[in-house]
């Protein structure tokens, strides 16, 4: 089985309060940097380390999209040392 959050360096966490579900990703150290919250919505755009692996840079892209279309909002938030991706729906 393949590693889908590969570039975490724990477990992730999902928690939801009300009608915002969020994903986290603890990062290893300087992975921070690596990610672009600006961009990981943009299609084809991969994180740094991740140039040489396998993928196309869609699946979040595509994830937004989807959300989107189904009246809800994705965003994503990068600290020091965690990537969140956030699912906030309609009630």
């Amino acid at each position: 089985m393949t590693n889908c959050l590969r570039y975490g360096a724990a477990a992730p966490t999902i928690t939801q309060v009300e009608s915002v579900i969020s994903f986290s990703n603890p990062l290893s150290r300087g992975e921070a940097s690596l990610l672009d919250e600006r961009r990981v919505f943009e299609r084809f755009y991969r994180g740094n380390n991740a140039r040489s692996g396998e993928g196309s840079g869609l699946g979040l892209a595509t994830a937004k999209g989807l959300a989107e279309a189904m009246g809800m909002e994705l965003s994503a938030c990068v600290t020091e040392d965690t990537f969140t991706i956030t699912l906030t729906f309609q009630r």
